[in-house]
């Protein structure tokens, strides 16, 4: 999901995704900045060991994501 945060005039945009993004450690994938979405996807890799798929989308259409980040990741 693609959420703001902010008010009309002034939108803050962050991607939220309510689903633990890691196994490891209970990370939450909420408010997430465009970078941390790129760092999480490079890293993840199916089954495969291919990577740059899982939050992969045309982002043409979308504004860019604020740069705040307010979830931490251990992909910042």
């Amino acid at each position: 999901n693609f959420v703001n945060i902010g008010t009309d005039k002034d939108p803050k945009w962050y991607h939220f995704d309510a689903c633990r993004i890691n196994g490891e450690r209970d990370t939450l994938g909420q408010l997430m900045t465009d970078a941390q979405i790129d760092a999480f996807s490079k890293h993840r890799k199916d089954k495969n060991g291919v990577s740059d798929y899982f939050y992969a989308y045309d982002r043409t259409g979308y504004p860019a994501t604020e740069q705040t980040v307010i979830t931490t990741t251990d992909y910042d």
